[in-house]
């Protein structure tokens, strides 16, 4: 069964999302968005999930690839040392059992339902963090680039 959500919060978010001009894809049972962007550098695309609860939003962004066995510890210095950088905007995280890397940003909404200035925030971080920090994210898993290099150059 589906965990609740605010109906309310749900519709600012679309609100949001429709003044953007964006094709979406809403799922009322789970109170989720879906959104798929090309990016401005190497990733394929960036998949991004805004899921709404009663009192917050997550907004997931994802960059359509996976770490290799074999880049597990390059990619996780990199993310780490990318979250230092770009850490008020959200946090990347990584899946040891998969691979998997996302960017989640979040907004407790317990004071009430935020203004589009603030979700346009909550929404847009993930993908404006994978635009920055992608090509990195691919020199590690495809090069002998450091990551302390990489995101030198993600944060010129």
């Amino acid at each position: 069964m589906a965990k609740p959500y605010s109906r309310q919060l749900a519709a600012q978010v679309g609100k949001y999302i429709r003044s953007q001009g964006w094709n979406v894809n809403f799922d009322h049972e789970r109170g989720l968005y879906r959104l798929t962007f090309k990016s401005v550098n190497r990733l394929p695309e960036i998949s991004l999930i805004v899921r709404i609860f009663e009192d917050r939003v997550v907004s997931r962004g994802y960059p359509g690839i996976k770490a290799d066995i074999g880049s597990y510890t390059r990619v996780v210095e990199y993310v780490t040392r990318a979250n230092y950088e770009f850490y008020w905007h959200g946090l990347f995280d990584f899946d040891y059992s998969d691979g998997e890397i996302a960017f989640e940003r979040s907004h407790d909404c317990t004071d009430g339902t935020p203004s589009l200035i603030l979700l346009e925030k909550v929404v847009d971080h993930p993908i404006v963090a994978w635009n920055r920090f992608g090509d990195g994210l691919l020199a590690m898993m495809h090069s002998d680039s450091s990551p302390a290099d990489e995101i030198r150059k993600a944060c010129e």
